[in-house]
């Protein structure tokens, strides 16, 4: 066999370029969602273009549009307005048919018949499990029991208002996954904020104990979805910094995929991420979107959703602030994370230097707005 010449450094420089887009194109599909009511900013004259960075937008920006919809309170479920039953109050009392037909009406008039996109429902007054809710619906339900079982012994009335609540409040919650998806069978389903995790506070990366208990018993949610929306909201006060925000997020997103495997389903992970603080109105530094969109992306994950409130988007000096955030920051950054090879991502999370410098790189800007103006 002939001896080689030993490989140039241009030689080199070709293999390593052909592994970056092999490994590239290897990577899943990672796909960000623009959820935010940035529409309201029209009648000031401002326009936010997060489609510019390949983040999907709905057109004319609209809120309720055609590639993500969001549904508030959907249906007539039963809750408690502090102690006002509305709807019923609890589960166990309400009305499902109105329930379905109510939700049915709005799908038929916010969504577009051939809807393929992201559909939230948002609902979070109780979960379909009286152990996770607040105490007033267990002692709503213990009082909708003796209602009617009058004699029943304290501790049976204890295991019927648990049995009831959970078995009502779970057709309440299926009965719209199997509307929406029979209405809009192209959507992508799914309840925000689920699985749960509760790891809130610094340091803290697991999710508790009785929520991954819970999440188990409701495994039918995850089962009936066919998207899953936990939240990755982070906080910026009280003992926070960007690797305890990053361990929060992980936990999160780890609970997500586990439901996801333990379900045997093989649907889209989005979470949702919001571009400011949960406890500030600071818009959050390259860091920390880093440590969510980007870590979210490092786990194999298929995308993410950007929500915004309407309280961002009041006056005029608000919409400015966000479009310079958009525009400026937050979109070329994203687009130069989905450019990377997630093994490349993985590394530079991994190192506050790397991570420095690919953010300066992406940014190429020093200036970063850092709260929302506010006026009344």
């Amino acid at each position: 066999m002939a001896n080689r010449p030993p490989a140039t450094p241009v030689a080199w420089a070709c293999c390593l370029l052909a592994l970056t887009v092999i490994c590239r194109l290897c990577d899943a599909r990672f796909t960000v969602y623009w959820n935010s009511p940035t529409d309201a900013c029209h009648k000031f004259g401002v326009y936010v273009d997060a489609a510019a960075f390949g983040i999907v937008q709905n057109t004319d920006d609209k809120f309720y549009g055609d590639k993500a919809t969001i549904f508030y309170n959907p249906g007539a479920f039963p809750w408690l307005n502090g102690t006002v039953p509305v709807n019923g109050g609890i589960p166990q009392n309400g009305n499902l048919s109105h329930h379905v037909q109510a939700f049915a009406d709005k799908v038929r008039h916010q969504m577009q018949p051939n809807f393929s996109g992201v559909a939230v429902l948002d609902f979070e007054s109780y979960y379909p499990s009286l152990d996770m809710s607040v105490p007033e619906y267990r002692k709503a339900s213990r009082e909708w029991v003796l209602d009617q079982f009058p004699l029943l012994p304290p501790s049976e009335v204890e295991q019927l208002a648990e049995e009831t609540f959970n078995a009502s409040a779970r057709d309440y919650f299926e009965a719209l996954l199997w509307t929406g998806r029979a209405l809009r069978p192209d959507a992508l389903w799914g309840y925000y904020h689920y699985p749960y995790c509760h790891n809130y506070g610094p340091g803290v990366g697991d999710c508790k104990p009785l929520v991954m208990e819970v999440n188990n018993e409701t495994q039918w949610l995850i089962e009936m979805s066919t998207a899953l929306y936990p939240s990755i909201y982070i906080f910026k006060d009280s003992g926070w910094d960007p690797a305890t925000r990053r361990l929060n997020t992980r936990g999160r997103l780890l609970e997500a995929i586990r439901m996801r495997q333990r379900a045997g389903v093989n649907i889209p992970i989005l979470p949702y991420f919001w571009y400011r603080y949960h406890d500030s109105p600071s818009l959050l530094l390259p860091v920390d979107v880093v440590n969510t969109l980007g870590f979210t992306r490092v786990l194999g994950l298929e995308g993410a959703v950007v929500w915004g409130s309407s309280d961002d988007v009041r006056s005029e000096d608000q919409c400015l602030a966000l479009k310079a955030y958009v525009e400026g920051q937050l979109g070329p950054l994203v687009k130069y994370l989905d450019s990377l090879p997630t093994a490349a991502l993985r590394t530079i999370i991994n190192s506050k230097r790397l991570l420095k410098r690919v953010v300066k790189k992406a940014l190429r800007k020093d200036k970063w707005p850092l709260a929302f103006t506010r006026r009344h």
